[in-house]
C-alpha cells in the first residue's frame, strides 16, 4: 500500500503574491481534492498526517546555521522565492505565509521518506517526487 503525506498548511497564503509569481499557491490543496475525488476511502487509509513543521534541529542537518539565520531577512527570502518586490515586506509576514508552509512541507518529505522504508512507496504532495524504498 502506498502512503501520501499532506497537511493543509502546505499551501502558501501570502495575500496578493499570486499575481507576482507564476507559482500556484494553492496547488497542494487542489491536488488533495483531486486525489480525494479519485481515490475516495483509499486516500483516508493512505494519508500520512503531518503533525508539525520541521524543526530547526532537522534543518541544521542539511543547512548551515548562517544560511538559516539569513532567512530572517526579507530581502533574502524574496530573492529565494523569486519575488523581488517582497524584499521590503515585514519578515513576520514572509515567515507566516512563505517559510512556515515550506517547513510543513519539508516535514512531510521526511515523513514520506520514512514511510517509503516501511511500505515501499510514499508521496509528499508538497515535496515534488515520490519516495521509493528498494530493499
Amino acid at each position: 500500500m502506498f502512503r501520501v503525506a499532506y497537511h493543509r498548511r502546505y499551501n502558501l497564503g501570502f495575500p496578493g503574491v499570486g499575481r507576482l509569481h507564476p507559482f500556484d499557491l494553492q496547488k497542494y490543496a487542489r491536488a488533495w481534492r483531486e486525489l480525494k475525488k479519485t481515490l475516495g476511502e483509499t486516500l483516508q487509509v493512505a494519508h500520512l498526517p503531518v503533525a508539525a513543521p520541521v524543526t530547526d534541529e532537522d534543518l541544521l542537518l542539511v543547512h548551515s546555521r548562517v544560511y538559516l539565520r539569513s532567512l530572517r531577512t526579507s530581502a533574502i527570502v524574496a530573492q529565494a522565492i523569486e519575488v523581488p518586490s517582497l524584499r521590503r515586506a515585514p519578515w513576520w509576514l514572509l515567515d507566516r505565509f512563505v517559510l512556515q508552509p515550506m517547513r510543513w512541507a519539508t516535514a512531510g518529505t521526511i515523513l514520506a521518506g520514512k514511510a517509503a522504508l516501511d511500505c515501499g512507496l510514499a508521496f509528499n504532495l508538497g515535496g515534488g517526487f515520490a519516495s521509493v524504498s528498494v530493499i
